[in-house]
């Protein structure tokens, strides 16, 4: 009898140990459908719409002046500040005391203008063609080190006949009165940012939309200078589509905000938290909203204290303590922005451009993700070492990390994602069907900065060096379609060494997981009353 009811409770163990595995598998690795690409897709919609990538020329003259005739399937966006020079925006010193650069602005990088935009739905673009959108305007450089190269990146406020900020819609995007033209010179691929954007949809909300373009200056004589293929994109900002987070009013004791880590700038809202106090941070916090004409006393020390009250959190060496980050972080976007930067590489995320928000009563996210021209293998000043992973040293990361619980949350995401469209054979794909949209397009941008790109280029200072592997790095592409394909094998090289990269975080961490704890917890309490009962029976015979 005794017999009996031992193999029946060790049964029932079993048993109530096997649903509570497959229940906790399932809640993980659920929602496998819902990981998709949200962002408009360009190139997908153009070419199942008709669009020909090889319409136009791929050949420029020398002084890279077009005429009325030029045509692309791309929209065309003209440019006319009559002449003007756009000065630089900002520049960079280095503060001693702070061990870092600081951002010294300018007091008026802005110039006027008009930009016009052809975009016709036949995919079928010529200059001499009526513009769907004509709007005044102000235009300034942006970027950080990327305002000195010779292919610049601008920022654009849109603006009516009395110089007032007015929301357009451009190219179907959206209405909205400020609009990035992106394109760093040090992506030859010209798809790094479009990728980034498409792929972080997926995970991120409020990720900018983005659509190519090929973009021209109106000179003084009504000739149209050729720039080369960008992206007009949206800016990350607090929006209905952009970044969903309630309005704060004066008044209001819960605040939602919009933050962005990045090089210190004594001309925004920055926060003095603990762990730039104590210098355990890169750069500052940037509060982006609450705008800089809206916020008071009582939002900007709200945010304050809530990003030193998380941090004490992070730093503590009480383990205790620093388990219960999980009440402040919302756990799946922490995980996710560590997953998507193992995968595209990018050295700037976590210290530049790095955003985050919380709505008003939630938990803190990350994201919308921002800047990926120097991602997978292309920062000019460092090579791709993919057997080492880079992104556990980055602040509040170098902690989480610490925790098993959000180790293994790492490595069971890692899997989902890679088990559909983060794969390396889907994102492959992916980028030969952009890289053939872009087609005549990408030759044109290609002939405009010849003496930029492949074995001309002045912006890769890397080779020669020997990697982890004893491999050369030779990252010196000739034609559009090598630096394609050197993109492309990136994610594979990528993909052999991120999990065992994961998996050598869990060597570091200070509590095994805590589903592993909650297994053990009901083990208990299933041989407590299977003892209970044994105790119980033996008294009744």
């Amino acid at each position: 009898m005794k017999k009996n009811v031992l193999m029946v409770a060790i049964g029932a163990m079993v048993g109530v140990l096997g649903v509570v595995a497959v229940i906790d598998k399932k809640i993980n690795n659920s929602n496998d459908d819902s990981v998709k690409i949200t962002s408009f897709e360009q190139h997908k919609v153009a070419m199942e719409e008709g669009a020909d990538p090889s319409i136009g020329t791929t050949e420029l003259p020398e002084d890279f002046i077009v005429d009325g005739s030029f045509e692309s399937h791309l929209p065309l966006v003209v440019i006319d500040v009559s002449g003007k020079e756009i000065p630089i925006n900002k520049e960079y010193e280095y503060n001693e005391s702070e061990g870092m650069e600081e951002a010294i602005k300018s007091e008026n990088p802005f110039v006027n203008g008009t930009i016009a935009v052809i975009d016709n739905a036949d995919y079928q673009n010529k200059l001499s063609d009526t513009p769907v959108t004509v709007s005044d305007m102000k235009i300034r450089l942006r970027g950080s080190s990327s305002q000195k190269f010779d292919k610049k990146q601008y920022a654009i406020k849109m603006l009516d006949e009395s110089g007032n900020s007015k929301k357009v819609d451009v190219m179907g995007i959206g209405e909205n009165n400020d609009w990035i033209l992106n394109i760093s010179m040090l992506d030859q691929s010209l798809m790094r940012n479009y990728a980034a954007m498409k792929f972080g949809s997926a995970l991120f909300p409020g990720t900018p939309d983005c659509k190519y373009c090929e973009v021209f200056f109106k000179d003084s004589d009504n000739r149209y200078e050729y720039q080369g293929v960008y992206l007009m994109m949206e800016k990350i900002e607090k929006g209905e589509d952009r970044v969903n987070i309630n309005t704060y009013h004066p008044g209001d004791k819960l605040v939602s905000y919009l933050l962005c880590r990045d090089r210190i700038d004594k001309n925004a809202v920055q926060l003095s938290t603990y762990a730039s106090e104590n210098k355990l941070a890169y750069g500052r916090l940037s509060v982006l909203y609450p705008d800089e004409d809206v916020i008071d006393d009582y939002a900007f020390n709200y945010i304050q204290d809530d990003i030193d009250s998380i941090e004490r959190v992070l730093y503590s060496d009480d383990v205790e303590t620093f388990e219960t980050w999980s009440q402040y972080l919302d756990e799946q976007s922490f995980v996710d922005y560590y997953i998507f930067n193992s995968i595209f590489r990018n050295y700037d995320a976590g210290d530049n451009s790095t955003y985050m928000y919380k709505n008003a009563g939630g938990k803190l996210c990350m994201g919308p993700v921002w800047d990926y021209d120097n991602a997978c293998n292309n920062d000019y000043n460092a090579i791709q070492v993919p057997d080492y992973d880079y992104f556990y040293t980055q602040v509040w990361f170098d902690r989480l990390v610490l925790s098993r619980a959000y180790v293994d949350a790492l490595e069971d995401r890692y899997k989902e994602l890679t088990n559909g469209i983060f794969s390396a054979d889907y994102i492959n794909d992916y980028l030969d069907d952009v890289a053939a949209f872009l087609g005549n397009a990408a030759q044109r941008d290609w002939c405009r900065w010849a003496d930029k790109y492949g074995v001309n280029g002045s912006y890769y200072k890397s080779y020669g060096i020997v990697d982890s592997q004893g491999f050369v790095v030779d990252r010196r592409s000739e034609t559009f379609l090598d630096e394609v394909h050197r993109f492309q094998n990136y994610f594979f090289l990528e993909e052999e060494f991120i999990m065992d990269n994961l998996k050598e975080l869990e060597k570091d961490t200070n509590k095994m997981d805590k589903r592993i704890g909650a297994y053990f917890a009901m083990l208990f309490m299933v041989l407590l009353v299977c003892s209970v009962t044994l105790i119980s029976r033996r008294k009744m015979y």
